[in-house]
């Protein structure tokens, strides 16, 4: 595994002042894989980044990359020297310079014909060929940003660092320019890690995920890991929104008007809450025969999806919540059968 490894952090601490930015930080990208730094702003991400990249100068901790150490308590290689890509989001391209010549900038080692034909050879790659001649204020956004990948790309560097990369586009134009940033990242086998706020964009672009909060890496895997199996309050919630049922647990189980639901563990008298995506609520006709029924108060059209908006009442407690449904507009003031595993919820302890 270690000679897959493209890029290491290991035990990394940064302090701002007083203001520790990242603490007790690990993380490793593998060869070909896309790997996103996930969390709100001021989480200590992009501080991570810049620590990687040697933008920042690294205080504790260690940088491999390759193979090689590039900083720790005794070195601090320059950025220059570091053989990253750097791609950030305003693009960060020379105005006065040609596409063709942003390509060539970081490749001051070849011949210069061998650098005219890297260039090209790069931006045919990216589908940029045709504009190798023009200026970067002639080209849209999403144009701007493969000639930024591709030069990250031309030196063929081991791995390639990205700063909120799709930020600054229309949504339309992101999703575009993401797959196709996706498709030749993958094409190349370079290892790439990037940072996002947008849990949506993470879930799309990555092999894995680390979701960070307050400087620290609260959990690490595959996307599909930390929106199924999250360990805490924090990480289900960033990954979209949750119905939230507060209970207390009584004998191992919280009793809710939603039905009983196992406590996995946590202490009698605990108070805990309950965590359930409103896509996992399934909702049908209501029948004699349905054991759990609620009222639609509103529902809304959201295009591919129909947001509605619930009320379930049990034993005198109401519970108001949100199911998402696939292309379904229910009426106002209908009764529905709802229909859900309980083994998907999520419960943790209150704060």
């Amino acid at each position: 595994m270690a000679e897959n490894i493209a890029l290491q952090l290991k035990n990394v601490r940064h302090v701002f002042g007083e203001t520790v930015a990242v603490e007790d930080f690990n993380i490793d990208v593998l060869f070909g894989e896309v790997v996103c730094l996930l969390g709100p702003s001021g989480c200590g991400k992009t501080t991570a980044l810049r620590l990687a990249s040697g933008l920042e100068e690294l205080q504790y901790g260690e940088v491999n990359v390759n193979g090689k150490v590039l900083a720790n308590s005794m070195k601090n290689s320059l950025p220059e020297r570091r053989g990253i890509g750097l791609v950030f989001q305003d693009y960060a391209l020379f105005p006065h310079l040609s596409v063709r010549q942003n390509v060539e900038f970081g490749l001051e080692k070849l011949k210069s014909e061998d650098r005219k034909i890297r260039a090209i050879e790069i931006l045919d790659q990216v589908g940029m060929e045709w504009a190798a001649s023009r200026y970067p204020h002639t080209l849209s956004g999403g144009q701007q940003q493969r000639v930024a990948l591709a030069r990250a790309l031309a030196p063929k560097p081991p791995v390639i660092l990205f700063d909120e990369p799709f930020s600054g586009l229309d949504t339309r134009l992101r999703d575009k320019v993401r797959d196709q940033t996706l498709h030749i990242l993958k094409d190349s086998g370079t290892a790439a890690l990037l940072v996002t706020h947008d849990a949506e964009e993470a879930m799309f672009m990555a092999d894995r995920i680390g979701i960070m909060h307050k400087g620290r890496l609260v959990q690490f895997g595959k996307p599909e890991d930390l929106y199924f199996k999250p360990k805490n309050k924090f990480v289900a919630e960033f990954f979209g929104e949750t119905n939230k049922i507060s209970g207390v647990v009584e004998s191992g189980v919280i009793d809710t008007p939603l039905g009983d639901f196992n406590a996995n563990g946590l202490d009698n008298g605990k108070t805990v809450e309950i965590l359930i995506r409103p896509e996992l609520l399934n909702l049908k006709k209501s029948t004699e025969k349905s054991e759990l029924k609620g009222r639609v108060v509103a529902s809304r059209m959201l295009g591919r999806t129909s947001l509605i908006h619930l009320s379930v009442c049990k034993n005198g407690r109401e519970l108001h919540l949100h199911s998402r449904m696939p292309g379904r507009h229910l009426l106002d003031e209908e009764e529905v059968s709802i229909e859900f595993d309980p083994i998907q919820a999520f419960v943790f302890p209150s704060n």
